[in-house]
């Protein structure tokens, strides 16, 4: 399990391609907060990315779908129940730059990866019901 950490956390933050269009000079720095939230939430879903390899590994040696799917999820779920106390402080650190995200945005309607992926996380834990932000 390590080994999956080690070789497949820093893959996490780099996979993505860059985006096709430019950030406005206005919408640089909340662009870049929402983008590093979104990575950390990648790296936080590192159980689920240990059950994913193992289910594919399981696949490739011949196991069938249905086994190989048993055990992806018995081990990512393992994984989760272990990794989850070290992998909380992520999570927090996430939603904490999603708050100051928001709050550096000049206009959120201008900015369609902030006002999704931010915005509605910020009001689920902030506790308001969805679609409050209309």
């Amino acid at each position: 399990m390590q080994q999956v950490v080690s070789e497949n956390a820093w893959g996490l933050l780099f996979d993505k391609k860059p985006r096709n269009r430019r950030v406005g000079r206005k919408h640089w720095l909340c662009q870049m907060l929402a983008e590093a939230a979104e990575m950390l939430d990648q790296l936080a879903d590192i159980p689920g990315t240990i059950g994913d390899d193992v289910r594919a590994e399981c696949r490739t040696a011949g196991w069938g779908a249905l086994r190989s799917k048993a055990a992806g999820l018995a081990v990512g779920h393992l994984a989760r129940l272990t990794l989850t106390p070290s992998l909380a402080p992520v999570a927090v650190l996430s939603m904490k730059v999603r708050v100051v995200a928001v709050m550096f945005c000049p206009d959120s309607s201008k900015h369609p990866a902030l006002e999704n992926a931010c915005a509605r996380q910020l009001l689920r834990a902030l506790g308001f019901p969805p679609g409050a932000a209309a």
